[in-house]
């Protein structure tokens, strides 16, 4: 259109769009014979102008909007020239009509004659190859409407029939021609990675739009095609609405008939990875999002194939269909597994399920049907009693469900079957065999939690086995030849897992514990003192223990049970509510994701590592946290004594023969649950250590988060237990293997190693000597110019702040022990080693070229010196030691790095700072400037009162000038330091100091010139009332006036 004819119509745009919807055949019958693209453009270009007149436009777009439209459809095979040319604006064009057509109504065009023609256009364009999908996601914006055809009761069978096929044929073709075969082919942030998700976007919004199978069938289908599809969470938080809004038995019904074709390989589309895929991603999500009673349907229909004919079939190793047996038997403990996980107790065991009623009388006819044909009950026939009780399903899985998972001969089995073979075909058998165990370990779990509340049962069919029976149960479900690997660097570990629909249902349990009263968390009064956190790494404890900086999954639950010990009070209430909520309302989908802060407490923080990934791990921490939320496990502070279950779990724990990964997956599951296994926590210590000494030696990674996490979790107990002295070697021998690990790359991982050993040096101190020999190889870095050393000092610091020697004296063997060694070569103290050598390497520390490695060996020499003091230890040769190297710091003319060595060491050895350092240090006062100033200051303040002529000297050194000094750093120390010597001084010295103390600056030194002044006050008035017997003096009473005046400038 010309720029006159749009301003034209734009200004007379209601008497135009009027006429035209009152005489609609004036389109049909002025468009005339169109024989070229270009008559073709500028009528369509004028429709599209129309249209968008009509539609903004409430008034028109009611009354004469149909009328138009009918006009245009009646027109449309003469703008084919537009959807057949070459040029992609002109296929534009032609799209952008039909999209406005359906803005103003969009039910039109199903019964128009021209209804075949359009969709045929639009089927055509989807697949058309010249296009690319910058243009076909244009087309998507329509797929709603075409994809609504197949549940359009307004058309005929067989054309919704027709219509449906030939959708279905092109969305296959399309996703073929324009998604790639993996999709994470495109790089993210790439433009075709943006236009395949907005395709997928477009695809998913037209799914929730027009409820149509076509595309649920397409999005299974992309979905099953990959382990992960890099847009898996959107596909299925899509379906899950798509489920949930179809809210019809009957649609229901039919599309769990159709999951269930897919994962029992009887829908041919579907290869075995396919089936794999969909029992993974689909299975539960769908049976989360339908009705309650659709899902009671589905399992009343399917319940005697599962239990009864899926689980009698026997197992024939050398069959061809063995792998397709297999994933029918995991698909049916999968599905029971979620049957007793998703609904309630009632609607499977008891006299009221209907489940379980169905099974009952199929089985009821069975043994009829014997009777009548005369046919002998077979030994593996199901036994049932004369009437029935609601239990007869449920006894029958658990026997089957058992079996199963400690069948500890077809995992043998197939292993010498399949020696020297190193298939794909092997591997995949190998994991479902391994999948089946888990499975069933899942479902009986979860049958246990929702039917049973009797502690012998949990202990008997879960945590049970006789080995003498080739029975085995963690050994069926955990591989053990696995190499399990678990990250170091922090950033990886703070990553945390998305919470699956499973983590939510949480076997129907709240994940709250009774967790410990906060105050027996509290740490105790007494802290030890530790390197100045200005040096080194700032490496320091928080007031915690349950706060360290790496956030370790022990830590995140702890937090939690601490918080919610709050209102415990009403914990029982809500677990209750929890566990017998009723789903009366069987229109509701049978559970309902919902966000984590709506969930809240039902959730456990997982991190994203492999022992969290297991299959088993979330069931057994919901089972646990079961049998804790609900009294199957004992809660009596009297007795200590473990409960039979824990014993069965701690006696496979203890065993040295078992594989190292069985003893890795029950440790994850310890950390997790830490608050059942605390109150016998005097049993758990010996065998933890032991497994953490043992992942030292197995691996070379260092401290990584699994030996952080389980640390953690034994110093939460020191209050329980701390380890007796027969575990004294274990636990030298993981003091040996922190030490050793402690240094890392990063500052941040080096950090939280550090806090880890302080803190469990602090709770095991009376276990704990120095590992010399490894510290000594910590710092001995010859080069004065690396920083090398920094962690040894860091660790030696640790030691001393609580009171350990750095240097192991072993005590002296009595009789004919020899003496008690960890058994390590790190361990063993060659004879050169003398502890004059070790100290010396210390001191040689002080000469480094850093500042925060010769002001840290300092300051360990300073502690080193007051240990030794506490410990009535000589520290003559010591300080020959250090004097030697202070001397060689003044022959360098070294003064900063000599005041701030003398700083470091008097902060724990105030004896260093004699009468011939102060000197030096006033004597060099003047020329020092900054943070060096202050340390000279701060290094006075011990001692300062032995000096006899120490004002004059400080006056000297221009102490009255600092405290006016405009660094109110330097005055703040000035200030305390004259604070401490104001006994010493004498009246005239007083008054001198009255006169130049101001009272501006920071709280601090507001502070301490308030405290002198108040100091001055009280002694000029007791001199003063003094005087009054002879006679005041001026300068007394110069002296009390000025002091009063400034005392109220200061409080007013």
């Amino acid at each position: 259109m010309t720029t006159i004819g749009t301003y034209l119509l734009t200004l007379f745009k209601h008497q135009i769009t009027s006429w035209l919807g009152i005489t609609p055949q004036f389109i049909t019958d002025n468009v005339g014979e169109i024989n070229s693209v270009e008559q073709c453009r500028p009528i369509v270009a004028f429709l599209s102008t129309v249209l968008d007149l009509c539609s903004r436009e409430k008034d028109i777009r009611q009354q004469y909007g149909r009328q138009f439209i009918h006009g245009i459809y009646t027109c449309w095979p003469q703008f084919s020239p537009l959807y057949y040319s070459t040029n992609i604006d002109d296929k534009l064009l032609i799209v952008t009509l039909l999209t406005k057509t359906f803005i103003i109504d969009s039910h039109q065009l199903i019964l128009h004659e021209q209804f075949d023609n359009i969709s045929q256009m639009y089927l055509l364009l989807l697949i058309d190859k010249q296009l690319n999908l910058t243009f076909k996601i244009r087309l998507l914006d329509l797929l709603a409407f075409f994809a609504s055809i197949d549940t359009d009761e307004n058309l005929n069978e067989d054309k919704r029939q027709k219509c449906s096929n030939d959708l279905c044929r092109t969305l296959r073709q399309f996703t073929t021609d324009c998604f790639p075969l993996k999709s994470t082919e495109f790089s993210i942030g790439t433009q075709e990675y943006h236009e395949y998700q907005a395709a997928i976007r477009k695809i998913l919004s037209a799914l929730e739009l027009s409820s149509s199978f076509i595309l649920f069938e397409l999005l299974i289908w992309m979905l099953c095609c990959e382990q992960h599809h890099i847009f898996e969470e959107e596909i299925l938080l899509s379906i899950n609405r798509y489920v949930i809004n179809l809210n019809n038995h009957v649609k229901q019904t039919n599309l769990l008939d159709y999951i269930y074709s897919i994962i029992f390989g009887k829908n041919i589309l579907f290869r075995t990875e396919h089936r794999l895929n969909a029992l993974e991603k689909l299975i539960l999500k769908i049976l989360t999002s339908v009705r309650k009673i659709t899902l009671i349907e589905f399992y009343k229909k399917y319940i005697c194939t599962l239990v009864i004919d899926e689980l009698d079939i026997k197992l024939d190793l050398t069959s061809q269909t063995l792998i397709s047996i297999l994933i029918n038997k995991v698909c049916t403990y999968r599905l029971i597994d979620h049957m007793y996980t998703i609904l309630n107790k009632d609607d499977i065991f008891g006299i009221n399920s209907s489940i379980a009623r169905v099974f009952y009388d199929h089985i009821k006819k069975q043994e009829e049907a014997r009777k009548i044909l005369n046919v002998e009950t077979p030994l593996t026939a199901i036994k049932i009693g004369q009437t029935f009780d609601g239990k007869e399903l449920t006894k029958y899985v658990i026997t089957r469900a058992r079996a199963q998972f400690v069948d500890g001969r077809l995992m043998k089995s197939m292993d010498v079957m399949l020696a020297g073979i190193n298939t794909n075909e092997k591997q995949v058998k190998l994991h479902l065999i391994r999948s089946l165990a888990t499975s069933s370990f899942n479902s009986l779990i979860s049958l246990l939690i929702c039917t049973q509340t009797e502690a012998k049962l949990y202990k008997a069919f879960i945590f049970d086995a006789n080995p003498a029976k080739d029975e085995y149960i963690f050994e069926n479900l955990i591989d053990s030849d696995h190499k399990y690997t678990f990250p170091l660097e922090l950033e990886r570990y703070y990553a945390k897992d998305k919470r699956t629909l499973l983590n939510i249902l949480c076997k129907k349990i709240l994940t709250t514990s009774k967790s410990d009263n906060p105050q027996y968390q509290q740490r105790l009064s007494s802290t030890p003192r530790y390197l100045s956190s200005q040096y080194l790494f700032g490496s320091s404890l928080t007031d915690e223990l349950a706060v360290f900086d790496f956030t370790s999954a022990a830590v995140n639950q702890q937090q939690n049970d601490l918080n919610k010990s709050l209102s415990n009070s009403l914990l029982d209430n809500s677990s209750t509510n929890l566990m017998n909520q009723k789903k009366i309302d069987n229109d509701r989908p049978a559970l309902i994701e919902g966000s984590d802060d709506e969930i809240g407490s039902e959730f456990i923080d997982m991190e994203m590592d492999e022992l969290n990934l297991h299959p088993c791990m979330v069931p057994m921490v919901c089972l646990l946290k079961h049998m804790e939320t609900n009294g199957i496990i004992p809660i009596n502070n009297h007795t200590h004594e473990m409960p039979p279950w824990m014993i069965c779990m701690y006696k496979k724990f203890s065993d040295p023969l078992i594989s190292f990964n069985i003893k890795l997956f029950l440790m994850r599951l310890i950390i997790h649950t830490h608050t059942i296994f605390k109150p016998y926590a005097r049993y758990w210590l010996t065998p933890i250590i032991h497994m953490c000494n043992q992942m030292f030696e197995n691996s070379s990674e260092g401290v990584n988060t699994f030996i952080i996490d389980t640390i953690v979790i034994l110093l939460s107990w020191h209050k329980q237990a701390i380890p007796s002295e027969f575990d004294s070697i274990a636990v030298q021998r993981l003091i040996e293997y922190l030490f050793s690990n402690c240094s890392h790359r990063n500052v941040i991982v080096m950090k939280s190693n550090l806090d880890l050993i302080k803190k469990l040096i602090e709770c095991w101190k009376e276990r704990i000597h120095s590992p010399t020999v490894i510290l000594y190889k910590l710092i001995s870095e010859p080069d004065l110019k690396s920083k090398q050393n920094a962690i040894g000092l860091s660790l030696i610091g640790i030691l001393l702040a609580n009171e350990i020697l750095p240097y192991y004296v072993p005590p002296t063997p009595t009789g004919n022990l020899p003496p008690v060694t960890t058994g390590s070569i790190l361990s063993t103290i060659p004879n050169d080693l003398t502890e004059d050598k070790f100290n010396d390497t210390i001191l040689r520390n002080m000469k480094n070229t850093y500042r925060n490695i010769y002001a840290a060996a300092a300051e360990v020499i300073g502690m080193l010196l007051n240990v030794k003091k506490l410990k009535n230890e000589s520290t003559q040769r010591l300080l020959e030691q250090l004097s030697l190297i202070l001397k060689w710091h003044n022959s360098q003319g070294l003064s900063d790095t000599y005041v701030t060595c003398i700083y470091s060491i008097q902060k724990h050895y105030s004896l260093i700072a004699d009468k011939t350092v102060m000197n030096k240090l006033i004597f060099g006062l003047k020329k020092m400037y900054g943070d060096i100033k202050i340390e000279c200051l701060e290094s006075l303040i011990a001692n300062i009162t032995e000096f006899d002529s120490a004002y004059l000297e400080l006056r000297a050194a221009g102490i009255l000038d600092i405290l006016i000094h405009k660094d109110f750093g330097i005055r703040g120390v000035a200030l305390r330091l004259l604070h401490k010597l104001l006994p010493k001084l004498t009246h005239e010295q007083l008054y001198e100091i009255a006169q130049i103390l101001y009272v501006d600056g920071p709280n601090e030194c507001q502070i301490w010139t308030l405290e002198i002044y108040k100091w001055m006050y009280d002694y000029i008035t007791n001199y003063l009332t003094k005087e009054l017997k002879i006679s005041i003096t001026p300068l007394s009473e110069m002296f009390y006036h000025h002091v009063r005046e400034q005392l109220l400038q200061l409080l007013s």
